[in-house]
């Protein structure tokens, strides 16, 4: 109850200081930002709390979102600069630890929503103020979208057949010009293009419909350099 409690007042916390990124310097708003956050990693970290946050507190994770994403429009000072790195560093490594301490079936709901996945998607296609940060970034965030997928042994990326990811499926292939039928897999693709394929795609259901042309399109090209064919 305590515990419940504590992560209601982050929440709040988090959504009463949306705006103020607008300012200039380093204000108390920031700190207590920082502060909570280090809070929450504390609370989250090594522990297996907080499952199904995602649904129970969704206001947690968007705001941790917009604030991994946090810019300062104006820098003054390194003491600011290093202050906004921070603040975005430690709301990435909330995200990573909410995801990891679900189980798979808090996985599958949260991915059923669609919602976190899509917020992962828009995490990855914002950069740092560094090249450094912006691998860093990519790196965590690929790696957290990898967790949802099985790797096969010959090194491709399987999506599971989740329901919701399922029908955004039926849509992209009816959008990409209509496959008819397309069994368990939803697309397999191996890393590299995976990696490609998520960097280049803005929502969920473009990296869906886009793996499934590249699947096909490995099939076709499979068929085409077939010393059979």
């Amino acid at each position: 109850m305590i515990k419940s409690r504590y992560i209601e007042l982050l929440a709040n916390l988090f959504d009463g200081v949306k705006g103020f990124k607008q300012q200039v310097g380093i204000t108390p708003s920031m700190h207590l930002v920082q502060g909570a956050l280090y809070l929450l990693y504390r609370l989250i970290h090594g522990s297996d709390y907080l499952c199904c946050v995602a649904e129970e507190h969704a206001g947690v994770i968007e705001s941790l979102v917009a604030l991994s994403k946090f810019q300062r429009q104006r820098v003054e000072d390194q003491k600011t600069h290093f202050l906004t790195i921070d603040i975005r560093e430690t709301a990435d490594k909330c995200l990573i630890e909410i995801w990891n301490n679900n189980g798979q079936d808090d996985k599958q709901n949260m991915i059923n929503d669609l919602r976190f996945v899509q917020l992962i998607i828009e995490r990855m296609s914002t950069c740092g103020e560094s090249e450094e940060e912006s691998e860093r970034i990519r790196l965590k965030v690929l790696e957290m979208f990898e967790s949802v997928l099985f790797q096969t042994h010959e090194g491709y990326y399987l999506f599971p057949e989740f329901p919701a990811l399922q029908k955004s499926v039926d849509e992209g292939i009816e959008d990409a010009g209509g496959i008819e039928e397309f069994e368990s897999l939803i697309f397999i693709v191996d890393h590299w293009n995976l990696e490609e394929l998520v960097l280049e795609s803005k929502t969920i259901k473009e990296v869906i419909s886009n793996g499934m042309i590249e699947y096909f399109n490995q099939i076709s090209r499979n068929i085409i350099n077939s010393p059979y064919s």
